[in-house]
């Protein structure tokens, strides 16, 4: 049992990690390798758990189904902070990358078997970056008088 639990805990401490340098970075200045790095590790100790499985799939799967959601998840969030960075906001293909990502999240919603706890911090995390793409949009119109 302790060593499944740190197996488990690999992946979610890399989740984790990359939850907190796009959410916690100073003005949200992204290390986009360090990023990706994280998202791929994380990807690979889930898969890697996944395997272990048996291979009839059953409710022990859904966690790991669960994991590369948030994984994709993170991965797409990424994407968006760094297409909002100053070096990158001119560019059409980052605006475009956004947006598809947003239309993305908009049509990926729950089924009615699934676990609202687990979409629930889906959905907190969405909003955190909705929130985040006005804020920086806002802060770009100039003000009126």
């Amino acid at each position: 049992v302790e060593s499944n639990f740190k197996r488990e805990m690999q992946w979610k401490i890399n989740l984790y990690r990359g939850y907190l340098a796009i959410c916690h970075s100073d003005d949200h200045h992204l290390n986009p390798q360090q990023i990706e790095r994280l998202v791929e590790t994380c990807g690979n100790q889930v898969i890697k758990e996944w395997r272990r499985l048996p291979h009839i799939v059953s409710h022990i799967h859904v966690q790991y189904l669960q994991a590369a959601q948030m994984i994709m998840e993170l991965q797409e969030a990424a994407q968006i902070n760094q297409g909002l960075q100053p070096a990158n906001i001119t560019r059409t293909a980052s605006v475009h990358d956004m947006k598809a990502i947003v239309k993305t999240w908009k049509n990926r919603l729950p089924m009615i078997s699934d676990d609202l706890s687990h979409w629930s911090d889906i959905f907190t995390w969405r909003q955190h970056h909705y929130q985040f793409i006005i804020q920086h949009y806002e802060s770009q119109v100039p003000a009126e008088n």
